[in-house]
């Protein structure tokens, strides 16, 4: 609907992840992918999700019109601080990196736990 060229890549198809883990990612790229819809302007996403080790690694990339970082964090916007709870439940932290004019990088980066079946967390 929002006629945005998206790409998405895993390095690691079939990445598994426990339930309630694989939801708070979910939720994170959701939120994500939803302000760059109503906010940024961009022609063209990325989401890359990559296995380094231990860890997940989570990019969401955009080439829209970018914001001041810290002045959206200091309004306190739900999406954002959001984002940044869910990482904490995933044990993770989250880096948001944009500049008005130049884009929006969000990063999410995790410890990569093996599902097991049955596990929520």
């Amino acid at each position: 609907r929002a006629k945005i060229s998206c790409e998405l890549n895993f390095d690691e198809p079939g990445l598994e992840l426990a339930e309630l883990r694989s939801v708070v990612l979910y939720r994170i790229i959701q939120e994500s992918l939803t302000n760059i819809s109503k906010y940024a302007q961009a022609r063209a996403v990325e989401v890359s999700v990559a296995r380094i080790g231990d860890l997940v690694h989570v990019l969401v990339r955009d080439d829209g019109v970018g914001f001041d970082v810290p002045a959206a964090l200091r309004r306190k916007t739900y999406g954002l601080l959001g984002m940044q709870e869910r990482a904490l439940v995933l044990e993770g932290s989250l880096r948001i990196n944009s500049a008005p004019g130049c884009g929006t990088r969000i990063e999410v980066t995790f410890p990569y736990l093996q599902a097991q079946p049955g596990a929520l967390l």
